[in-house]
């Protein structure tokens, strides 16, 4: 775990997320488990590979999006048995992040207050 995992606060969240690679058109779907300011995970068994630059479609409430870049920052491979403790999927470290995320994400803070 890095310093800046232990630094900055996760939320546990269930979002529903659209992404893709950079450089690709075709949308994949998945969901988070938890988000924070500078990134979130993706719960997927289908995993990118680290440094891929991501372009993300965060469904925040139904019928909004926030429209999100990043990268693939790590990976967690689980095994069958594991996956009812642990999730398959990746981390991404957001770029360039825009201030309606870290409005959402206020939001989402006070909700859990």
């Amino acid at each position: 775990m890095t310093d800046e995992r232990r630094r900055m606060p996760r939320i546990k969240r269930r979002l529903l997320v659209r992404f893709r690679a950079a450089d690709d058109e075709k949308y994949r779907s998945a969901f988070t488990s938890d988000i924070s300011p500078l990134g979130l995970f993706l719960v997927t068994s289908r995993l990118e590979v680290i440094g891929q630059p991501l372009v993300l479609q965060v469904e925040t409430l139904p019928q909004n999006i926030l429209y999100l870049r990043g990268r693939v920052a790590w990976t967690r491979t689980v095994s069958l048995e594991m996956r009812t403790v642990e999730k398959t999927g990746f981390g991404v470290h957001l770029d360039n992040v825009p201030e309606e995320w870290y409005r959402f994400l206020m939001g989402e803070t006070n909700a859990t207050a």
